[in-house]
């Protein structure tokens, strides 16, 4: 893909870059590396989040912010919400959140805080040679995440654009993206999604990528990624969430940014060793510089929140629409903002 489509935004996003660079800001950062905050977090285990939890370490922005993480990786979104309502965590930083919203609406004390990767970079994958659009799916096992996840909720999305429901194709709980992937690749189910870093294997497999399939095409108004947690934590420990997401923040700007391609494929091979598959990390690294999908402010608008919730209710996993301010503290992400100097100008 060429990276001609990002690149004027790529010019005024680069009005930020000594944001992200660590060259501004020198007396909020000298203040906020006084103190350590331990923070617990939990995340899904794909490797795009893996990078990204290496990523930010490495640039040094969690010390920057005076920040002590733990990060746990699970296999699915249903085990990141697990943690989060028991306490165990802290926050979840890189998560599908349609699970949030309904959890909420049961009586769950949790607030989405922020947007992380607003455009999904996967696409559905398939090894059967009778199936070359999305339509051909009918009568197919298809691999996601448990009910209510963002792969699954994501496939029936596109599935319903495509005329097809639910009942009409059978799913299997296989994991996260990277899980379905192999399962396609073994032929435990005929299709499933999975991010593009996976095209360069599945040429090698026979295994080819529906080209009605790309969710940031045929679904751009889905929010696939955010930040959350409990509003316990949010009035008990305020101050290190914040360090928190603005840590994550100046990472998103970067990673977005010319120039992060070195920093990105070495933190790859930090977080996945011998699985760190070269190739897919570049291909990751320019569908960022191509389609800017990460929240370069930490936005999560009502439009997005409304479309989750549109998804939701039309697959029965939540009755009512809730009201923005139940299901999101967008202060957080605002005073995150605010120790990064200030917003960017940014398509999402």
């Amino acid at each position: 893909m060429t990276d001609r489509k990002g690149q004027n935004r790529r010019k005024v996003l680069l009005g930020g870059a000594s944001v992200v660079g660590g060259i501004c800001m020198p007396a909020i950062v000298s203040a906020v590396a006084q103190t350590k905050y331990k923070v617990k977090i939990i995340n899904t285990a794909s490797n795009t989040v893996q990078t990204m939890q290496e990523l930010v370490k490495q640039l040094g922005y969690l010390d920057e912010f005076g920040l002590e993480v733990e990060a746990l990786n699970v296999s699915d979104g249903s085990k990141v919400m697990a943690s989060l309502i028991s306490g165990e965590v802290d926050a979840v930083m890189l998560s599908g959140f349609s699970q949030v919203v309904p959890a909420i609406e049961k009586g769950a004390r949790l607030k989405i805080m922020a947007g992380a990767l607003l455009k999904s970079n996967s696409m559905i994958y398939t090894a059967k040679s009778d199936v070359h659009s999305v339509k051909d799916l009918m009568g197919k096992t298809i691999g996601t995440g448990a009910v209510g996840s963002s792969l699954h909720t994501l496939v029936t999305a596109l599935l319903r654009k495509n005329g097809i429901e639910e009942s009409q194709v059978k799913f299997l709980n296989v994991g996260s993206g990277t899980d379905v992937f192999k399962a396609v690749a073994a032929g435990i189910v005929d299709a499933g999604p999975s991010q593009v870093e996976f095209q360069d294997q599945a040429a090698k497999l026979n295994i080819k990528a529906l080209p009605d399939g790309k969710f940031w095409e045929q679904l751009p108004e889905y929010s696939d990624q955010g930040s959350f947690t409990a509003d316990r934590t949010i009035a008990s420990r305020r101050d290190a969430i914040v360090r928190l997401l603005a840590a994550y923040g100046k990472m998103y700007r970067f990673v977005c940014a010319p120039g992060s391609k070195e920093a990105y494929i070495k933190a790859r091979v930090a977080a996945l060793g011998a699985k760190a598959d070269i190739p897919g990390g570049e291909a990751l690294w320019q569908f960022m510089q191509d389609f800017q999908p990460y929240a370069l402010n930490l936005t999560l608008t009502e439009a997005r929140i409304a479309v989750t919730q549109k998804i939701n209710i039309e697959q029965g996993v939540q009755k009512t629409n809730l009201p923005y301010d139940r299901v999101v503290d967008a202060s957080l992400a605002r005073d995150a903002v605010a120790m990064l100097g200030g917003p960017v100008n940014h398509p999402g």
